[in-house]
């Protein structure tokens, strides 16, 4: 799909409010802090961002998000907001809040929102995200498989003048008087971009049940790294047995690496079983030696 953005957006500052400063957020942030030094660079005024969150750094987030130890108790988006706008020399601003239509019209911004950039992790997030204005909705989502970069629009794009056909112009008359050019000038109008709404209508349902899998931090990641480390040491050193290798097997079914805790429970019985597997096929073993 071809579409054309609006002609004003190539001479003016565009107005971006970013809705999340976790995970996606605070990448989505670094970027646009780049982007805009890119547009400026090439003669644009460039990005005016506002990002939203109401959340505060916890010790989940240091290390995956991109937050440090002294972050710890202050709001997201306004430490992601004050480190850019230090780094890189920007104005851009910081809402310690969730994004919605009361909120967005309380700002200056209100209604001139070029470019909605969603980095929430529900559909109630969504749903309001729905009820705001703005000239373009771009939403990012994943889960633990899979994920969608969805940029939609409301505003149905102005028709294109294709030219005059050459049939028309070589056809014996090269040339075509001023009311013959408006009579056989061809028009195209370019594809709305679907919002994520129309695209997943479902998440318009308020019925619809909430994704309640706790986002990945650090520090279960290290655990799995560390219990993955020492899992194939014990398998270089002993493999496993037939018994462990169908409780991991039945495991990993069963949920899905999901649980780090319960992934280091299930280890240690399997390495149990392993150890005792070995010692009951031990005198075996010597035997037929």
């Amino acid at each position: 799909m071809i579409h054309p953005l609006p002609p004003d957006f190539a001479d003016r500052s565009l107005c971006v409010a970013v809705a999340g400063a976790g995970g996606t957020g605070s990448q989505v942030l670094s970027g646009l802090a780049r982007m805009h030094l890119a547009l400026t660079a090439r003669g644009h005024p460039g990005l005016n961002v506002y990002a939203f969150d109401p959340d505060t750094v916890t010790e989940a987030n240091v290390g995956r998000q991109l937050f440090s130890p002294s972050d710890l108790g202050a709001n997201k988006a306004v430490v992601l907001i004050n480190r850019l706008n230090c780094f890189f020399n920007l104005t851009w601003h910081a809402i310690p809040s969730r994004y919605h239509a009361t909120v967005a019209a309380s700002r200056e911004s209100a209604g001139n929102i070029d470019f909605l950039i969603g980095c929430v992790d529900s559909a109630a997030a969504r749903r309001d995200l729905a009820k705001t204005k703005f000239r373009y909705w771009l939403d990012l989502g994943n889960t633990d498989k899979k994920g969608q970069v969805i940029l939609g629009t409301r505003t149905r794009p102005k028709r294109v003048a294709l030219g005059v056909p050459l049939t028309k112009v070589l056809g014996g008359n090269a040339s075509l008087s001023a009311h013959q050019m408006v009579k056989y000038q061809q028009y195209h109008t370019p594809p709305r971009p679907k919002l994520v709404t129309e695209i997943f209508p479902e998440l318009m349902n308020r019925r619809l049940k909430e994704d309640t899998t706790p986002s990945c931090s650090l520090a279960p990641c290290l655990v799995l790294v560390r219990l993955a480390s020492a899992c194939c040491q014990v398998r270089v050193a002993m493999p496993l047995s037939v018994p462990a290798r169908y409780a991991l097997a039945i495991w990993r079914l069963s949920t899905g690496w999901r649980s780090a805790w319960f992934l280091a429970w299930t280890i240690c019985c399997a390495s149990s079983a392993s150890v005792v597997w070995r010692l009951v096929r031990l005198p075996v073993d010597l035997s037929t030696q």
